[in-house]
C-alpha cells in the first residue's frame, strides 16, 4: 500500500536483499521513511558491514545445513553493539550461506560463512561454520577453518580487531586477508575450531 502511494507500481530487489522503490517525489520522502520506519524497514547501515546477505538455510531450504538467517541477525546484532563505527564502512561485507551452494554469496565475500558440521568425539553433531575471507565479485573467498556455530560471534571480533589493529597499513580488508596470506588467518583462528572442550549449548544452532 505505502508504494501504491508514493512509488511506482513495483518493488525491486537487489542481489544483497535489499528492496528499491523507485520515483519516490522529494516531498514524499519523509512520510515514505515514517511509514517504512513503522514497517521496521527503515534501519540504517545500507550497504555497510551491517547490511549481512544471508540465504533461507534451515528455515525452509531442505539443503540447508545451518540456520544462517538467525546466525545473520545475531551477528548484525554484535556489531551494531560493539563496533558502531562500522555503521561507515562500506567495503567490508558479511555473507552468509546454509550450504555450500552459495546462494548467499558467502563465496564473494570479505568474510564469508556457510552452514556445516563437526563431529564431536561423543559421536554427535556439532552444528559448524565455514569460514572463508578475501572474497570479491571477481574472486573466490579461501577456505580457512571451520568452527562450532556459536562461536562465530568470537571469530568476527577477533578478525575485526585485528584487522583494526593495523588498518592504517592495508587499503581494505581484502587488501589485508590476501596480504598476510591464508596461514596466518588459519593461525589466528585455530583456538575456536578446537574442540576438546564442548560446551553444551554449542550442540544447539543459532535460532534452534
Amino acid at each position: 500500500s505505502l508504494v501504491r502511494k508514493v512509488a511506482a507500481d513495483d518493488i525491486r530487489i537487489t542481489p544483497s536483499q535489499n528492496l528499491i522503490l523507485k520515483y519516490v517525489r522529494k516531498e514524499n520522502l519523509a512520510f515514505a521513511y515514517n511509514e517504512l520506519k513503522r514497517l521496521k524497514l527503515a534501519d540504517n547501515g545500507y550497504d555497510t558491514t551491517y547490511d549481512i546477505t544471508a540465504c533461507p538455510g534451515t528455515d525452509t531450504c531442505n539443503l540447508g545445513i545451518s540456520n544462517s538467517t538467525s546466525a545473520a541477525s545475531n551477528i548484525e546484532g554484535f556489531l551494531r553493539s560493539e563496533y558502531p563505527e562500522l555503521i561507515e564502512e562500506t567495503n567490508l561485507k558479511i555473507k552468509i550461506s546454509g550450504c555450500m551452494n552459495a546462494c548467499g554469496q558467502h563465496t564473494i565475500a570479505d568474510i564469508g560463512l556457510h552452514g556445516s558440521s563437526i563431529k564431536a568425539k561423543d559421536g554427535r553433531i556439532l552444528p559448524a561454520l565455514q569460514i572463508m575471507l578475501g572474497g570479491q565479485t571477481n574472486v573466490l573467498a579461501e577456505r580457512v577453518i571451520k568452527v562450532p556455530s556459536k562461536r562465530i560471534l568470537n571469530v568476527i571480533a577477533t578478525l575485526l580487531n585485528d584487522f583494526k589493529s593495523v588498518k592504517d597499513d592495508y587499503k581494505s580488508f581484502n587488501d589485508y586477508y590476501w596480504s598476510l596470506g591464508k596461514r596466518y588467518f588459519y593461525d589466528l583462528l585455530k583456538p575456536f575450531g578446537v574442540t576438546t572442550i564442548i560446551e553444551e549449548n554449542e550442540f544447539i544452532d543459532w535460532g534452534e
